[in-house]
């Protein structure tokens, strides 16, 4: 009986991690731990007496959010603080989040491209999945099911090899959106923030595998290119032949040469497995 995960919030004084999770920790019974300071408490490599940890202030439905807080997530990974036992976690997921008429501006909802986009960003980066939603409106969950569900997806964000991966590529060319101010930025009603128009993903599945998302931020259908030999876990280094699985559509694209390129509908990503091996890949640290 009881809890089996608990989130130690900001808002209240619960700041010595150290104490909670010494306290929380009975013997036959672990606790998850959610550290949810917004980016304020921190692990080290040495240090971290939780499971995962925010990284930014909250969330909203909206694309804006979606891409200010990946942005604010993406450093954990590059250092290497974001790891098995201590993930790095930019806020629970926003896909079927919507107030609707007369609700929260900033809660406006998320179109399916934008859903695809939200999704793979926060799979391949190994951040927890947790759902926010109505679970019991059946029509939000017949529209976002596909996308949830997905098994490589699942597969991507639980796999474990070598690092958490993180950005690869980001465009010179820019997206403006308006944003909500967060509580650091004082009394203003809303912010500009300019984003990359295109932004390149990327994390090692195991030594022949490696996940990409790309995604595309511009308010019309892009081209996006993808050189395999940009990809810091390039997985087909020696013949430059690579395999491309498309996850979002559950479909093997073929073999190409030196690199693949992909129409992506605007605030859309594609979410791909690049691999050596004909077969399509399995993870061996998924059950």
């Amino acid at each position: 009986a009881g809890f089996d995960s608990v989130k130690i919030d900001g808002c209240g004084t619960q700041y010595d991690l150290n104490l909670w999770n010494n306290l929380l920790q009975t013997e036959g019974h672990k606790i998850t731990i959610e550290a949810c300071h917004w980016g304020k408490t921190i692990p080290t490599k040495e240090w971290c007496p939780f499971h995962y940890y925010r990284t930014f202030w909250d969330v909203r439905a909206n694309y804006a959010a979606i891409l200010t807080n990946m942005r604010e997530n993406l450093p954990f990974l590059h250092q290497g603080l974001s790891r098995p036992g201590c993930w790095a976690y930019p806020d629970m997921l926003e896909v079927g989040v919507q107030y609707g008429p007369g609700g929260n501006r900033w809660d406006s909802g998320l179109s399916i491209p934008e859903t695809r986009s939200h999704f793979a960003a926060w799979a391949i980066m190994s951040s927890p999945l947790i759902l926010s939603h109505d679970l019991l409106n059946d029509k939000v969950m017949d529209k976002i099911w596909g996308l949830i569900a997905n098994p490589d997806a699942i597969m991507v964000n639980q796999a474990w090899h070598v690092s958490s991966g993180g950005r690869f590529y980001a465009s010179e060319s820019t997206a403006m959106f308006v944003t909500q101010p967060t509580p650091e930025q004082g009394n203003v009603t809303e912010v500009i923030e300019t984003f990359p128009a295109h932004q390149y993903l990327y994390k090692p599945i195991n030594a022949t595998t490696t996940a990409v998302v790309l995604l595309n931020s511009n308010s019309e259908k892009q081209q996006l290119s993808l050189p395999f030999s940009t990809i810091p876990a390039n997985p087909c280094r020696e013949t430059h032949n690579c395999h491309v699985y498309d996850i979002w559509n559950r479909k093997y694209r073929g073999s190409f040469h030196e690199r693949v390129s992909f129409e992506v509908k605007a605030h859309d990503a594609v979410f791909a497995l690049v691999f050596a091996k004909e077969e399509k890949p399995t993870c061996s640290t998924c059950e």
